[in-house]
């Protein structure tokens, strides 16, 4: 390995690859950091993965009307994210699609499930309300970008160079001033852009 290419690591979780892509770092430190990088989203997917049955969300999936249940703090900090997304986009993320998100990543042929239910996230206080049952949340990219972010505050101590933080090929976080190419995949072939930090 030369000295401009950088560490690599990548671990698997939720449902996808993670990887770090580490400059001006010693190897020592950035593989004791990546171990505790894997430590914690491993915590984050006990919380947040719909495919594990005991984890915050698969509870919040099963609700009946007129449940409360308390969550996690990064699950209600990560649910919270979800809300405001919604609302920035006036509804075009919502996180509690994962019914009809089910059926179409299936492909299934039947009609799409009807959209049904209401939740509530509490802000002071990490809670979840059913209103209405029916509901079930997907986090997606909410999950992975909020994962990311954790792994940035695990790596601020190493003081390092720049590096890119990524789950699989949809979800990039760059840190530093260093310039990362990221090649994404559309209908007509692909494209490489270039994604550094904006701080």
């Amino acid at each position: 390995m030369s000295d401009s290419d950088p560490l690599i690591y990548k671990v698997d979780g939720m449902n996808t690859t993670f990887s770090i892509r580490l400059r001006g770092v010693k190897e020592a430190d950035a593989e004791s950091t990546f171990h505790s990088c894997c430590e914690l989203l491993e915590a984050l997917e006990d919380a947040l993965s719909r495919y594990r049955h005991d984890s915050d969300i698969s509870r919040i999936n099963s609700m009946q009307t007129g449940d409360e249940l308390l969550v996690d703090s990064v699950t209600h900090e990560c649910l919270k994210h979800a809300m405001y997304a919604y609302q920035a986009t006036q509804g075009l993320f919502d996180a509690t699609l994962g019914q009809q998100i089910t059926h179409r990543r299936e492909n299934l042929q039947d009609k799409a499930p009807s959209l049904e239910g209401q939740l509530k996230i509490a802000e002071d206080q990490p809670l979840v309300q059913c209103l209405r049952a029916g509901r079930q949340i997907d986090l997606g990219g909410i999950g992975k970008g909020y994962a990311l972010d954790q792994w940035a505050k695990a790596l601020e101590p190493l003081k390092l160079e720049s590096a890119l933080l990524s789950s699989g090929t949809s979800t990039h976080l760059a840190i530093g001033e260093y310039s990362w190419p990221i090649q994404m995949t559309h209908d007509e072939g692909h494209s490489i852009y270039s994604l550094q930090s904006g701080g």
